[in-house]
């Protein structure tokens, strides 16, 4: 496409065109990626692209014109990433608490960064941690929490733990009542073995057919 071409010239320096065709050769090779930092590698080039389409249209992300540029602008460098794959990779870098709970997440995990490949299941881990500590996901570095809600947030986060370690104490790892369904899977997934948890799902799965096969109890 030619007008995309004249764009990329005009508008990028050379440093950024080399950059971005060196980030466009090592995703060819990885394609679909198998760690979450090879995603954030192209943070930087994302970033750009975003920048470029913003500043050539006038037009916010999100946009109709701004789709228009961008999209072919993604498929140019990183064809086969989503645009939605991008926008998870914005959103992680957009604002340093994300971030900030990216890192928190896998100090206390050595294994986040095995089980958690991608920059969508990362963004699903922040957006946990967000609402667990400041009440949504929409909260950022540069809102003010005053020293009075961060004591009244660590307050509600000790007595989520002291909750979890009373029902620890009794033999469980989680509370079926309180916790969603996606935290006890969770669970279930890392402290049992594969045998286990496949029984569990398959006489779940046995449990709820018999409920529907159930004759219903005749009328009157």
């Amino acid at each position: 496409m030619q007008q995309l071409d004249d764009i990329i010239n005009t508008d990028l320096s050379e440093q950024e065109r080399e950059h971005l065709h060196r980030s466009s050769d090592l995703w060819d090779q990885m394609k679909r990626g198998k760690h979450l930092d090879d995603w954030l590698s192209y943070t930087i080039d994302i970033v750009g692209l975003r920048k470029l389409a913003v500043r050539y249209t006038n037009a916010k992300p999100g946009t109709r014109p701004y789709n228009e540029l961008f999209g072919p602008l993604l498929a140019r460098y990183f064809p086969g990433m989503s645009g939605q794959e991008a926008s998870y990779i914005l959103w992680i870098n957009d604002d340093p608490l994300r971030l900030q709970i990216l890192n928190d997440l896998r100090r206390e995990d050595p294994r986040f960064g095995a089980k958690v490949t991608t920059p969508g299941a990362a963004c699903k881990h922040i957006r946990r941690v967000l609402k667990e500590r400041y009440g949504g996901e929409g909260v950022k570095a540069s809102d003010r929490v005053s020293p009075t809600e961060q004591i009244s947030a660590l307050k509600r986060r000790v007595a989520e733990l002291e909750e979890r370690l009373k029902h620890a104490d009794e033999g469980s790892l989680f509370d079926l009542k309180r916790d969603d369904a996606e935290s006890i899977e969770r669970i279930i997934f890392e402290t049992t073995g594969p045998a286990k948890s496949l029984k569990i799902a398959k006489l779940l799965t046995e449990r709820h057919a018999k409920l529907k096969r159930k004759p219903a109890a005749p009328a009157g």
